[in-house]
């Protein structure tokens, strides 16, 4: 089980806050969630240079809130 935590976890981003805390909260994920989705989302709404620099940070924190907690939790 742990392996695959690893492997998938990261790709959870701020849902997998469950995974590093006990006393996780799911405001705090579901509004990081809902912003950081909806960075993600805005280079493919309107593609443009700009938009696809907060596409991906957006994506790059995504990505970094999941390796901390996944591996905060291994």
């Amino acid at each position: 089980m742990p392996a695959v935590v690893v492997l998938f976890g990261p790709a959870a981003g701020p849902f997998a806050e469950p995974l590093a805390l006990e006393d996780f909260s799911l405001l705090r994920m579901f509004a990081l969630g809902g912003v950081l989705l909806g960075l993600i989302a805005l280079h493919p709404c309107w593609p443009r240079p700009e938009t696809g620099v907060l596409s991906g940070f957006g994506l790059a924190w995504w990505f970094f809130l999941g390796f901390g907690y996944t591996y905060y939790s291994v």
